[in-house]
């Protein structure tokens, strides 16, 4: 979308004529035919900002609703889990792969004395080809102990957003409007607008984390 000005003009019934420059959205898909799309050329800018400064403000409530602590806890506790469990997964599987290497050198010795019904050869590459799946679990293995124990930064990062939603959330009523569409590009990912001013908004994931799993509004007629 592309924001444009007109003229809203009418004449009055004394005779004067009423004249008022508007702002407004133009859909470049729609009245350029640019691609695909079932909405409209043109939207009222002033009624589609004003819904989004509605729904940026019930978000911006929750925020300052939701105690610190519980937020970070929330998104520290997601990450922390799915590292572990995936951590639980790769030592059973490295532990597993670690004793088929040993049987199978030890079938080697079987294999020398006529006693297996593999080769040596074959035993080789059964060998190698094994060993080359417990480097790569071992190096799966690696990454996510390594994120294990990065997760002291990545806490510190959820604080800083943290703090710096809050501080929107307490400064925004009192925010002049360049202000305010500051903190929209900032909290805002994307904005889609469909026929009859259905608006769905997308939020920063920085900043969604902190109120997934709440009510949310995010679409306004």
């Amino acid at each position: 979308m592309i924001s444009t000005s007109y003229i809203d003009r009418y004449d009055r019934a004394d005779g004067t004529q009423y004249k008022v420059r508007r702002q407004r959205y133009i859909c470049t898909n729609k009245a350029m035919h640019r691609g695909a799309c079932d909405g409209q050329s043109a939207y009222v800018a002033q009624r589609i900002d004003g819904a989004v400064i509605e729904i940026l403000k019930s978000y911006l409530s929750m925020i300052k609703s939701t105690p610190k602590d519980v937020a970070l806890e929330r998104r520290y506790q997601s990450e922390i889990s799915g590292l572990k469990k995936k951590q639980t997964r790769l030592l059973k599987e490295t532990e597993k792969i670690r004793k088929q290497v040993v049987e199978l050198s030890a079938e080697i010795g079987r294999s020398l004395i006529g006693e297996s019904r593999f080769t040596p050869d074959m035993l080789s590459a059964f060998i190698e080809a094994t060993n080359a799946l417990l480097h790569q679990k071992e190096t799966e293995l690696l990454e996510v102990q390594n994120a294990l124990a990065n997760q002291q930064t990545a806490m510190e990062k959820l604080d800083y957003y943290y703090a710096q939603f809050r501080t929107w959330a307490e400064e925004f009523e009192s925010s002049s409007i360049e202000q305010k569409k500051m903190i929209v590009c900032q909290l805002i990912k994307e904005i889609n607008i469909s026929r009859g001013y259905e608006i769905d908004i997308v939020f920063d994931i920085n900043y969604e984390q902190f109120i997934s799993g709440t009510e949310e509004y995010r679409t306004l007629k």
